[in-house]
């Protein structure tokens, strides 16, 4: 007597199927080899979960609905159950036609570059400027007072306020001796709007006598 139990016997080939190459599915024990759809021979041994039964024969699911399933698109005899026919003389369904394409609409004439420059010559401008005053010019500036030596603009940078007017530093001299007094305004000597320098207003305008007036160097000698 054996020491083993006998193999159960495969359905399709009559031979022992062990435990290491078969397969149970729909009652009884296969050859994974063996175990295949009887209509299209796909194998089944890997997917027996999903094998058909059939008078204890295996089928695959699409041959299942083909051979044993209601007729109609998806099922009986299809091409991969797609609902193409695979029965002779047996026209295809209508494919339906597809809808015109929308027309084009038509493009708005050109307009020439001629007429097209005439009328943005000839357009309104956006905005009418306001009409400048008549008269004198106006400056930006506020204008500059008039220097007594020379009567011209003496601005702020060039200029010196002394005896009650506006000087070009330049311009702002003694009048008798011709001193240049810009930078020493605060020491000059006024007479009637004119600027003297200390010796030549006391010379000129100061007592007489010893030390004022004509004389040499204010010492009393008269020149």
């Amino acid at each position: 007597m054996s020491a083993f139990a006998s193999a159960p016997k495969c359905p399709a080939c009559s031979k022992s199927a062990y435990a290491n190459e078969s397969v149970k599915a729909i009652g009884s024990t296969w050859h994974i080899s063996c175990f295949s759809c009887q209509t299209c021979k796909k194998g089944l041994g890997r997917d027996a979960a999903n094998a058909c039964d059939s008078g204890g024969l295996p089928y695959c699911k699409a041959c299942y609905g083909k051979t044993f399933g209601p007729k109609g698109i998806g099922f009986g005899n299809t091409m991969g159950d797609t609902g193409v026919s695979t029965e002779p003389n047996k026209p295809a369904p209508p494919v339906p036609a597809r809808a015109p394409p929308p027309p084009v609409p038509a493009r708005a004439p050109a307009v020439p570059v001629s007429a097209a420059r005439a009328m943005f010559e000839n357009a309104p401008p956006a905005c009418v400027p306001a009409p400048k005053p008549s008269g004198a010019k106006v400056s930006r500036f506020g204008g500059a007072p008039k220097c007594p030596a020379c009567s011209k603009s003496a601005y702020a940078n060039e200029s010196v306020n002394a005896i009650g007017k506006t000087w070009h530093k330049t311009c702002f001299a003694c009048a008798t001796c011709g001193k240049g007094m810009g930078g020493d305004a605060a020491n000059a000597c006024d007479n009637e709007g004119t600027p003297y320098c200390k010796a030549c207003y006391g010379k000129n305008f100061g007592p007489k006598g010893i030390g004022f007036g004509n004389t040499m160097g204010d010492t009393g000698v008269a020149r």
